[in-house]
This record gives structure tokens, C-alpha cells and sequence, in this order.
């Protein structure tokens, strides 16, 4: 069999390694590495619906499976982020962004993008084979409208004068998790550069006084 680490994963290695190749398909694999805009979203999740069902037949005729699993994680980061755009009516007047119209189809065009992977693979299947189509969740609308994650942590460490890029560290991960991991370098400096960032992170806090982050340094 094989393991290919989807949306949480934290670094790009494979099990085995040369699993594409040993099924004579191309590398593919969903990641939000670097994304940090709605069109960057947008982009990433119907990727994912256009062409993981292909690589994922590729691979279960490589490999033989008797039994496997495929995840699709567009239809959650898109109605996280566009439900708005595709459904403005369910929300109350407020503090909602105004809809914007090139995002109107998001949410009936991720369904139906996932039904077309859906069939694909299903079509692929030998006829006695037993399919589970399971969903972690459903989606509606909150009462009223509510910013839940809109903190840009490059943004706030940059108020600080800690710029990412420029300064000897970059950012991967802002959803959940996030690593800076400082480059190799004048230890002097990088070890400042360190300490720096870690009071930063340690030292961010919620409106009530709470720690912000949980921060794990690791030499």
C-alpha cells in the first residue's frame, strides 16, 4: 500500500517514496503551502476536485488495493471561506463583507466538482466493490456574520519588525499550526533572532489575557 499525507501534513515525504512513479502517474498532492488568499483557496480546492480522482485510480490499479481511502478537503475550505459569496441572504445585515459576484457559484460548483471525482472513481471500481462516503460535518450559516480566523501572523511580526523573508526566517502554516523556522546562519545573530521570535509568540495574548499560542521551540 501506500500513504500520501493531505491537507495537515507538515513536511512533503511519501510512503514509499517513489509511489507516483510505481504508478505511472504524476506527482500530486494537496497542500495550502504558501496560501494565504482567498483566490489562493479558491485555486487549491478545485485543483484538488479536477484531478485527484485520476491520480487516485492511477495509483489504486498500481498498487492492487483491496481496500483504500481518499479524502477531498475542497468542499470544507471552500464553504469556510465562500459561503457568503454563494449564499448572502442567510446572513444578517452587519459587519459581513460585501459578496463578491466572481465567487457566486463557489459552493454549488465545489458540489458538484466533488459528485464528477465521486463518479470517476467510482466508475473505475471493479462492480462487486463496496463504497463509504462519509463527511466529517455539514455547513450553515451562523446567526449573523462572524470574521472567525482573520489573524495574519507575517502582518503582526512585521509590526514588530520581524519580516519574514527579509530577516532570516520564513513562515509556513498559518491555519491550526505555525512554523518559523530560523535559517542557518551567524549563530550569534540567529540565536537573537530566536529569542526574538519566541518572546513574540509567547507573548501574544487573546482579549482576555489568554495565551495566544502554545509555542514549542526546537533547537
Amino acid at each position: 500500500g501506500f500513504v500520501i499525507p493531505d491537507w495537515l501534513r507538515r513536511d512533503l515525504a511519501l510512503a514509499p517514496s517513489d509511489v507516483f512513479a510505481r504508478a505511472g502517474t504524476t506527482d500530486y498532492r494537496y497542500s495550502i503551502r504558501g496560501v494565504v488568499s482567498r483566490s489562493g483557496f479558491h485555486k487549491v480546492a478545485f485543483r484538488e476536485l479536477s484531478q485527484k480522482a485520476a491520480h487516485w485510480n492511477a495509483l489504486a490499479r498500481g498498487f492492487d488495493l483491496d481496500a483504500g481511502a481518499v479524502s477531498f478537503y475542497a468542499i470544507d475550505a471552500l464553504s469556510h471561506r465562500f459561503w457568503a459569496d454563494s449564499y448572502p441572504a442567510e446572513f444578517e445585515a452587519g459587519d459581513a463583507p460585501a459578496a463578491e459576484p466572481a465567487y457566486a457559484d463557489t459552493i454549488p460548483a465545489a458540489y458538484a466538482g466533488f459528485d464528477r471525482a465521486l463518479g470517476e472513481i467510482v466508475t473505475a471500481l471493479p462492480k462487486e466493490s463496496a463504497v463509504i462516503v462519509a463527511s466529517d460535518h455539514g455547513f450553515e450559516a451562523r446567526d449573523g456574520w462572524k470574521r472567525v480566523w482573520s489573524f495574519s501572523l507575517a502582518n503582526a511580526l512585521a509590526e514588530a519588525g520581524l519580516v519574514a523573508g527579509r530577516d532570516a526566517f520564513p513562515i509556513e502554516g498559518q491555519f491550526g499550526f505555525a512554523t518559523l523556522r530560523v535559517l542557518p546562519g551567524p549563530f550569534a545573530e540567529r540565536e537573537a533572532l530566536l529569542e526574538k521570535l519566541v518572546g513574540f509568540l509567547a507573548s501574544a495574548t487573546t482579549e482576555d489575557g489568554q495565551p495566544l499560542f502554545g509555542v514549542v521551540r526546537l533547537d
